[in-house]
């Protein structure tokens, strides 16, 4: 009762000053002499702007989602104004000579509803982060509600629009709230805010007094899977991230809120056929563990091997789907606007990693992810991969074996259990380089939770195979390079590798890339006396690409992820270990031992059949080929092809960068013709046309508006050496 009581009074505070800013709205003055009036009057209208705004704010933010992209918030104060405008016009008085009328409005009135729609906006989120109203709620679960499943089967052209409206909504609301509590928490008004919400929230537990960090990681994890995801694959770069900043996201690993197990079941039966009790012996209602998108329960089958069952969330296939088309419109929308989101690429990178979410949602990967691994890692006797029950196994539910073991960096519990962390360091650091470098098929995502150490048997234990990495044999060789290049202290190879690993978005000059790769790794190449570290001289490549515009591809930013994941791994088991020197000393390991005298005949065996049957294959166009030239030598002479296709490519830009400019100039004729239009319009008599010049005013002033920032643009554009 007190929240509606404050929400109340704040929208009633805000009509009030709302009608005293704006000019040409006020309030009547034969009402404004009698005060009592005026107040009951606008508690009257705060508490039906209240119930319309409780109403109709997410209808129309679910009518109208894709607007709110495309206009980057902006529509959201046209929301406002038309909630304002049904809750006030009716006290409003138009024209001033009607008596009784609460409010009073000057010509144009259209305009001026929409510039009080905005300021109350503005003003709504100034007394709402006062007064903490719709305070983010601590430990407050969300369910999955029915409506989902049914606005999954609702797609239109391949898009499930209203499923992606209706998570713009949401988003909207949960940012708003979450970056209210962060901009006046911190704010001067932070200590009036905390009292407010002590007395709104009494039987509850607002955020009061968190760090932003915290406050960030509670706001992801009520933005659901797709955010928590994005977090946990900040928090695995935690090498660039300040202490709280890491230590907070890496909450999100494993901090993550149950759903009910009783709706678990039901996904089991429904993704299995069968009841729970005719799949297994014993099934653990209370889950084992939580993550983003699916939770784990113990199980035993009825020969009494023990498993765990990994089921997916309820209904995340349809939300996540419609977060990632909104983020992949968004970034398409910025590059359309913005020219340093097209060099670098957003939409390509948000389309990968919404890519590798969708897989990750479909376990049937995961099961072939677990089955090839393990059999990559058979050389390696403690390296262990749980077996998958693919016949208990589908897109949702995952059948695996259960395995005991601690985290690999808990270095107190292997102590206790007197292994050697040397020992494991090393053929956790083979076992990587197995994988990055010789089978092109690694662990995407190795952190100490994804990685575990059964202390009775020292087996290195690895977990969570839904998001693997792929490595062509030509970036393996280039990875290969590159820490030989490390070991050797030789920068300048170093440059030149890591050149060979990236595309650029824009010219770059080799030799100043060079050179400041050589500047940035001194410091890990001069003293030999050193340790190098990998994820340091990493992270001074990755700056000095991102000042010569270049950037690696996907997979080989994870997979030097992984690598660097795995260095700070060894360094938790054995900080004295050489860690670029282990690398390499692997990599010859390996080579003597994965290329023996009967694999080399073998493949070479495998390559010359390979070539035969190309050259089979071939044998009628080389045949023509051959005719063709001599044919042409008969007459007299050789024609000759040449590749013409990056000629084509300049054509095709400069096809478009006259369509670009043939687009301005009819727009910037067309907003002419609007000015001219609606300024000429604005002066014919009322009579005649009674709403003409309000129209044209309304219609003049928008085209005003659209002018200065195309004006704005070309001159930003100019100001860059971009153009006009």
């Amino acid at each position: 009762m007190l929240y509606f009581l404050v929400r109340i009074g704040v929208n009633a505070l805000t009509l009030l000053l709302v009608i005293m800013i704006v000019p040409g709205l006020g309030i009547n003055p034969v009402v404004a002499e009698q005060p009592l009036v005026v107040v009951l009057g606008f508690i009257f209208l705060g508490a039906i702007f209240a119930f319309l705004n409780w109403l109709l704010w997410p209808i129309l933010l679910l009518l109208s989602g894709q607007l709110v992209l495309w206009t980057y918030g902006l529509v959201l104060f046209l929301l406002n104004a038309f909630i304002f405008f049904l809750a006030t016009f009716d006290d409003f008085d138009l024209h001033g000579d009607a008596e009784g009328q609460f409010l009073i409005a000057a010509e144009p009135f259209w305009l001026r509803i929409i510039i009080a729609g905005a300021v109350m906006t503005l003003l709504l989120f100034f007394f709402e982060g006062i007064t903490g109203l719709d305070s983010p709620i601590r430990g407050q679960k969300t369910r999955s509600q029915p409506y989902w499943r049914f606005l999954g089967r609702l797609t239109i052209g391949g898009r499930n629009i209203f499923a992606e409206n209706l998570r713009i909504a949401q988003s909207v609301d949960t940012i708003n709230r979450y970056g209210r509590d962060i901009v006046f928490d911190a704010s001067p008004f932070g200590a009036i805010r905390r009292f407010f919400q002590r007395i709104i929230y009494w039987r509850k537990k607002p955020l009061i007094n968190e760090s932003i960090p915290e406050t960030v990681r509670y706001m992801l994890q009520d933005l659901g899977p797709t955010f928590v995801k994005l977090g946990q694959i900040v928090s695995s770069r935690a090498e660039q991230l300040p202490p709280d900043w890491r230590s907070e996201l890496a909450q999100l690993q494993s901090d993550v809120e149950p759903f009910d197990s009783a709706e678990a079941e039901r996904i089991v039966e429904r993704e299995l056929g069968q009841p729970v009790d005719e799949l297994f012996a014993d099934f653990d209602s209370a889950p084992l563990a939580a993550a983003s998108t699916a939770q784990v329960h113990r199980a035993t089958l009825h020969d009494g091997s023990e498993v765990v069952v990994k089921v997916q969330r309820p209904d995340i296939d349809v939300t996540v789907q419609a977060d990632l088309n909104v983020i992949r419109e968004l970034t398409r929308l910025t590059e359309q606007r913005f020219d340093w989101a097209r060099h670098a690429d957003l939409h390509g990178i948000t389309t990968e990693y919404a890519d590798n979410i969708l897989l990750e949602l479909d376990y049937t990967n995961e099961a072939f992810n677990g089955r090839m691994l393990a059999e990559n890692m058979r050389m390696f006797p403690t390296i262990h991969v749980p077996a998958i029950y693919g016949q208990l196994s589908t897109r949702r539910v995952l059948v695996q074996e259960f395995v005991r073991g601690v985290k690999i960096t808990n270095v107190e519990a292997i102590d206790a259990a007197n292994l050697d962390r040397r020992e494991m360091a090393t053929t956790f650091m083979r076992a990587i380089v197995k994988q990055v470098l010789y089978d092109g098929f690694f662990h995407g995502d190795p952190h100490p939770g994804n990685v575990l150490v059964n202390t009775d048997t020292g087996e290195i234990i690895f977990l969570d195979l839904g998001m693997m990495g792929t490595l062509t044999t030509e970036k393996r060789m280039a990875m290969a390079d590159l820490i030989w290049s490390l070991t050797e202290r030789d920068t300048q190879e170093i440059a030149r590798t890591a050149l060979r690993l990236t595309t650029s978005y824009r010219e770059v000059d080799e030799k100043a890339f060079a050179t400041d790769v050589d500047r940035l790794l001194k410091r890990y190449t001069t003293f030999t006396d050193v340790p190098m570290s990998i994820s340091g001289a990493m992270r001074a490549m990755f700056d000095a690409m991102n000042r010569a515009g270049v950037r690696m591809d996907a997979d080989l930013t994870l997979a030097l992820k992984a690598m660097i994941q795995a260095e700070e791994t060894v360094h938790m088991l054995d900080p004295d270990l050489p860690l670029v020197d282990t690398a390499l000393e692997a990599i010859k390991n390996l080579f003597l031992e994965t290329f023996d005298a009967d694999k080399v005949i073998n493949q070479l065996k495998v390559q010359t059949i390979r070539s035969a049957k190309d050259a089979i294959r071939n044998i009628g166009s080389i045949e023509e080929f051959v005719l063709g030239l001599i044919k042409q030598f008969r007459r007299g002479g050789i024609t000759l092809f040449i590749d013409t296709s990056e000629v084509s490519k300049q054509v095709a830009e400069i096809d478009e960068t006259i369509t670009s400019n043939m687009r301005r100039l009819t727009i910037s004729l067309l907003l002419v013709g609007l000015l001219i239009g609606a300024g000429i319009a604005s002066n014919s008599p009322a009579d005649l046309f009674p709403n003409l010049p309000e129209i044209a005013y309304l219609i003049f002033m928008g085209a005003s508006f659209v002018t200065v920032v195309i004006i704005v643009r070309a001159l930003w554009r100019w100001l860059n050496g971009e153009g006009l």
